[in-house]
């Protein structure tokens, strides 16, 4: 299971400043989702079903703080292993463009991982572009990887959506490997509804030592609040990535 995080590898406490008649209530969505990982050269299928929630929680109308977190069980030929993640994202954010500074942590038996790093949005009328950095950690090792994505999600229409990504990292250790990642994923809004299915495929391959390749592929069901839309979600709720989002196109989550 820890080849598999690795190789084939994501209160409501607000001011509330009502004087100036804003609204400052937390946007957020509900994710339950199924997925596949395959290595096709360790012959090795693990399959995850989970559900996971991202909740923007702002404290004035440029800063506020996104915290996500997801749970699930996935599933190798051999191996059962529930994992469990979780992000902090404090940013700054107006019509034009977001930054943030987060932390990250995932756990599963025997595999722990931390990280942390900048990620950046920026808007224009049908195209939210997307960047991080990031730094990963994986305890007991001494190997941390450092890595960067960039991509993009296209608006078809405000409740429907196309997202691209790409990826990048480096192992910091003796092996040094280097971890390339693609992604694409579609989402519909149903009009007038909170909910919205959505699909995505990443490939993921490692150059280097232990060169591997992956493939991903997964299913969502969300229940979205707070928000109007996908395209209101992205700019007005949690928009940003929720930590490991640049490697973890690499690792399949």
């Amino acid at each position: 299971m820890k080849r598999f995080l690795l190789a084939s590898a994501a209160t409501v406490a607000l001011g509330s400043q009502s004087a100036l008649a804003q609204d400052f209530s937390p946007h957020g969505r509900i994710d339950e989702f199924v997925g596949i990982n395959v290595i096709p050269e360790a012959e090795d299928e693990v399959y995850n079903l989970g559900v996971g929630t991202s909740l923007d929680i702002p404290f004035t109308d440029t800063i506020g703080v996104q915290l996500d977190a997801a749970a699930f069980a996935a599933r190798a030929p051999n191996d059962v292993a529930g994992v469990g993640t979780g992000t902090v994202t404090v940013y700054y954010r107006n019509d034009q463009y977001g930054v943030g500074v987060f932390g990250s942590g995932l756990a599963s038996e025997g595999v722990a991982l931390g990280g942390g790093g900048l990620t950046g949005l920026y808007y224009t009328e049908d195209i939210t572009y997307f960047g991080q950095i990031e730094a990963l950690d994986v305890e007991g090792s001494s190997d941390p990887v450092i890595g960067g994505g960039l991509g993009g999600t296209y608006f078809l229409t405000d409740n429907t959506a196309l997202t691209g990504t790409t990826a990048i990292g480096f192992s910091t250790g003796a092996t040094d490997d280097v971890l390339l990642g693609l992604g694409l994923g579609a989402e519909h809004r149903f009009s007038g509804s909170p909910l919205s299915v959505g699909a995505g495929y990443t490939f993921g391959s490692t150059i280097g030592d232990d060169a591997t390749v992956a493939h991903s592929a997964q299913v969502t069901l969300s229940y979205h609040f707070g928000t109007s839309s996908l395209k209101d979600e992205s700019r007005n709720g949690p928009g940003f990535f929720g930590g490991f989002t640049s490697i973890s196109t690499l690792i399949g989550f």
